[in-house]
C-alpha cells in the first residue's frame, strides 16, 4: 500500500468534504485516512499508480483539483541490490 497527502485549494467547507468522501469512496482501491478542511488536505492509502490516478481525476472531474501532492514510500520496501562487475 502506498500513502499520499494532498493539498487541494478549494476544499473549504464540511459540503466540500462530504463530496470528496462520497465520490472517493465509489474508487476500489483507495481510502481515505483523513480529510483536514482547516488544513486543505486530503490523506490517501491506495494500492497501485493507477488507482491514484483515478482518484486525482475524480478530484479535477468532482471541482477539487489537486495543487500539490507528497508521495510517501510503502511500509514495506524491497529493494534489490546490484553489482557491477568492471
Amino acid at each position: 500500500m502506498m500513502r499520499a497527502k494532498v493539498k487541494i485549494h478549494e476544499l473549504n467547507s464540511a459540503e466540500g468534504k462530504q463530496v470528496i468522501e462520497r465520490n472517493l469512496s465509489r474508487i476500489l482501491d483507495v481510502r481515505i485516512v483523513e480529510i483536514d478542511v482547516d488544513r486543505r488536505t486530503v490523506s490517501l492509502i491506495y494500492d497501485s499508480i493507477l488507482a491514484f490516478e483515478n482518484a486525482k481525476e475524480e478530484l479535477k472531474r468532482i471541482g477539487f483539483p489537486i495543487a500539490k501532492c507528497i508521495h510517501r514510500p510503502p511500509e514495506r520496501t524491497r529493494y534489490l541490490q546490484h553489482s557491477t562487475s568492471a
